[in-house]
């Protein structure tokens, strides 16, 4: 009994000492990286476009699909930022609705608490019209007051020098926001991941009935 006892505590030992092999330290990482999104949408509607926007969503590199919603018009996912941009799965999602002549708009709603605090609000305002993000998206106010806004996608130019993803990702804005001073400014900034009735939304219009 007392060898086997020596045993089992020499093997536990070994196996807290033990690194985590590559996959395992791999598979962390990813879920670090992983954000649940909702993108809105405006004018989709019908089986014919859901299909071919879950299609879509399906098809992008680490994005696993939640869900389409025609009545409030939402497409909810999740994705690991690492692997694909925020923009590369919005230009997705728009080239499904050109194939039905739609524009559909993809944005998602960002929440910058002390967008209006006096002594962080300057210094957030420049963070967001950063020249390096004129080119990918632009913002609409929801709630100004209180840091909240859209973020729109521009129609997506990949850069041929550029490996990984592409365009506007999250850590764009929520690092220089977050991250602790003196590298940010240890503020909060939220993508949302689920839908509020405070979000404004323009839903789908009726086809006329021939």
């Amino acid at each position: 009994m007392r060898t086997l006892l020596l045993s089992f505590l020499t093997c536990s030992v070994i196996a807290c000492l033990t690194p985590c092999a590559p996959g395992e330290e791999k598979t962390h990482s990813k879920k670090d990286h992983r954000i649940q999104l909702f993108y809105y949408v405006t004018g989709m509607e019908g089986q014919d476009e859901v299909a071919d926007v879950t299609s879509a969503v399906k098809a992008q590199k680490s994005v696993v699909f939640g869900t389409v919603n025609t009545e409030r018009g939402y497409v909810t996912l999740s994705l690991d930022s690492h692997e694909i941009s925020y923009q590369q799965v919005a230009e997705a999602i728009a080239i499904a609705g050109r194939k039905h002549g739609k524009t559909y708009d993809p944005r998602i709603v960002i929440t910058v608490a002390d967008y209006s605090n006096p002594a962080l609000g300057p210094k957030i305002k420049e963070i967001f019209a950063a020249s390096n993000l004129k080119p990918w998206i632009k913002y609409e106010a929801i709630d100004e007051a209180n840091g909240v806004f859209f973020i729109h996608f521009l129609p997506l130019v990949n850069d041929p020098n550029k490996k990984g993803t592409q365009g506007f990702n999250g850590g764009y804005i929520r690092h220089p926001v977050t991250d602790p001073r003196p590298q940010g400014l240890g503020s909060t900034c939220v993508y949302s991941g689920k839908d509020s009735p405070a979000i404004p939304v323009s839903p789908a219009i009726p086809t006329e009935k021939k």
